[in-house]
């Protein structure tokens, strides 16, 4: 009898011992890292170290062994920071950072890569607001110098001058800048030397330097009528007089009206604005897309132009780039904005 209770006891034992190795087996399993854990930290490993290629490849062997929405987002927000590096590298930052801004809506992404795309967004914002006030200046100066205005149009310019050209954000309008510059250097040249030729011999230095400034270019230039410098003070008289737009037209290309001012009677209604920007800038303009307008677009875009004492052409400026399709047969200007002259990427 004793002997068949120890034979009992020591086979108990042994299922204890058994049993012991079995669970431990599967926790030691179980916590072993899996393929996806491994892949998910190898990605946020690689965001922390500013390798968005490599956190691309983790975050796709991620998604590939478990998809989750953490994975999912990982992977997604990743994607966006690439597509927006390439959309500034491209000269458009606009559009770069309405891609970073629409990757951070998405939840459940690695704390690491929110992160990241927050300071992206946030430098991006800085280079897009500089592009944009890069592209409507140097739209405003264009006009200007198309219309014989050398010296405004230079005026215009000036600001653009200290900016690193070789930034990547302005490799779209860099172009269209040098282009310009070299427009006014010619222009200026010719100015001074037909100046030149018709001075008599008796005029002293002073008046050559005043002829090569420009002074005379606005008479001479066929052009100067198609495109006239009209300042918000010269358009609310006209507006409050009988005369007709021809009328108007003709007294806006005077020489006394070579230098934009902010008006003393800044009290114009959206009507009013319409029919200003109509009567001078009406051969650019779609009379139909003007009018389809809210008065709130077209009084705001009067309203900063006053601010800085800008003219007529510059609230149309302001129009263009806002409402593209005023403009007529539906061209916009190669430098109104950052997405006004080619499609989607």
């Amino acid at each position: 009898m004793k002997s068949k209770w120890v034979k009992l006891a020591v086979a108990l034992a042994v299922s204890v011992v058994a049993l012991a190795g079995c669970f431990g087996g599967k926790k030691a399993a179980e916590t072993k890292p899996s393929t996806y854990q491994t892949a998910l930290a190898a990605g946020v490993l690689a965001v922390k170290q500013d390798d968005f290629a490599g956190a691309l490849d983790h975050f796709q062997a991620a998604v590939a062994a478990k998809k989750t929405k953490a994975a999912a987002t990982d992977l997604a927000q990743t994607k966006a920071y690439l597509k927006a590096q390439s959309q500034e590298q491209a000269g458009r930052p606009v559009r770069a950072h309405k891609t970073v801004t629409q990757a951070l809506k998405r939840k459940h992404g690695a704390k690491a890569l929110t992160t990241k795309l927050k300071a992206y967004a946030k430098r991006l914002a800085k280079v897009a607001k500089q592009y944009r006030r890069a592209a409507s200046l140097l739209k405003e100066a264009q006009a200007q110098a198309d219309a014989g205005e050398t010296t405004q149009a230079k005026e215009t310019l000036a600001p653009l001058a200290p900016l690193d050209w070789s930034q990547d954000y302005l490799k779209r309008l860099k172009a269209d800048y040098d282009a310009l510059v070299q427009q006014l250097d010619a222009a200026a040249a010719s100015t001074a030397t037909a100046a030149s030729s018709d001075s008599t011999s008796t005029s002293d230095q002073t008046s050559t330097s005043s002829a090569a400034k420009g002074g005379s270019a606005k008479a001479s230039d066929p052009t100067a009528a198609d495109q006239p410098k009209v300042s918000w003070n010269q358009a609310a008289k006209a507006q409050g007089s009988d005369a007709d737009a021809g009328a108007a037209s003709d007294s806006s290309s005077s020489k006394d009206t070579a230098t934009a001012t902010a008006p003393a009677g800044n009290d114009l209604s959206a009507a009013d604005v319409r029919s200003a920007v109509l009567t001078y800038f009406g051969t650019q303009l779609s009379a139909a897309a003007v009018n389809a307008v809210p008065d709130s677009g077209i009084l705001q875009a009067y309203k900063d132009t006053l601010a800085v004492g800008g003219d007529v052409g510059y609230t149309v400026s302001l129009l263009e780039e806002r409402y593209p399709d005023v403009v007529a047969n539906g061209k916009a200007a190669t430098t109104t904005g950052d997405d006004s002259t080619t499609g989607g990427n």
